[in-house]
Order: structure tokens, then C-alpha cells, then sequence
């Protein structure tokens, strides 16, 4: 008889309670220029925080878009955006199913949530000259501060 030896790790893992950790989540696509122009300070903030508990995901519907007269020949987004020295997680909603889930109509759209699921900060597009960073920082620091 043949034995399987002792598992050293549980089915389950403490990653589970990743699941209710705060999350800045931004839908965008490569063909969106204001989405261009927000994606470097998102990066600055991303790299401010990531140590923190808080997750970041770019949300990447260029592929939902891709049967739009103009748009089919749009980059895809992992390699443009590594071109342009973008580190944070990308999720791509091929269907744009979370597009439509959240309501992005609107691009870019960033959504700022808290452990348990509410959206603290909602902003739609993205406009020169506010301070954009400082906003979305005081919201995470207010998240942080939570127990």
C-alpha cells in the first residue's frame, strides 16, 4: 500500500482574509486618454501603499471595447501599460461585466472601498490641476486608521 504523505499546509489559508482587505480599483483602457494622464498618479499611490492593507487593481476593459468602430486595433493593456512603467495589478474584464456591475460609464472611474465593500470615494474621469493624489491619499489614510 502506497501512502500519500502528511499534508504540511492547510486547504485553507489566512489569504482568505485578503478578501476583505480595502481595495482602490480603477477602470480604464488604453485607448482613454484621461485615463492616460491618472494612471501615473495612481502608480505614485500604488507605490506609497502597497506595503499597507490595501489591494490595487487597474481594471482593464479595452477588450470589451475592441468591436467599436476605432478600437479594434487598440495595444493590449499588460504590455503598453509595462511600456510606460506601470507595476500595479491589472484585471481584465474581457465582457465587461464589472464595467456594468459598477457602472462605469465614465472613464477612467476609481472607486476607493472599504473592508466591507463600501465604496468611500467614487470619482468619475479625471481633471488637470486637482490634487488628485492628495484626495485619494486622505481617503486610504482614513481606511487605515480603521481597525
Amino acid at each position: 500500500m502506497i501512502r500519500r504523505p502528511p499534508r504540511s499546509t492547510p486547504l485553507y489559508s489566512s489569504a482568505a482574509s485578503d478578501v476583505y482587505k480595502r481595495q482602490v480599483m480603477s477602470f480604464f483602457a488604453t485607448w482613454c486618454k484621461p485615463c492616460m494622464k491618472e494612471l501615473p498618479h495612481l502608480q505614485n499611490i500604488y507605490d506609497k501603499y502597497k506595503a499597507e492593507r490595501i489591494k490595487f487593481f487597474l481594471i482593464d476593459i479595452t477588450e470589451a471595447t475592441r468591436t467599436v468602430k476605432g478600437l479594434e486595433d487598440m495595444p493590449k493593456a499588460g504590455p503598453f501599460l509595462a511600456k510606460k512603467g506601470l507595476t500595479m495589478p491589472i484585471l481584465y474584464d474581457s465582457r465587461g461585466v464589472a464595467k456594468e456591475r459598477y457602472g462605469a460609464k465614465t472613464l477612467p472611474r476609481l472607486y476607493v472601498v472599504d473592508k466591507y465593500r463600501t465604496i468611500r470615494l467614487a470619482k468619475k474621469g479625471f481633471a488637470e490641476g486637482e490634487d488628485f493624489e492628495g484626495e485619494v491619499s486622505a481617503v486610504i489614510e482614513k481606511l487605515l486608521a480603521e481597525e
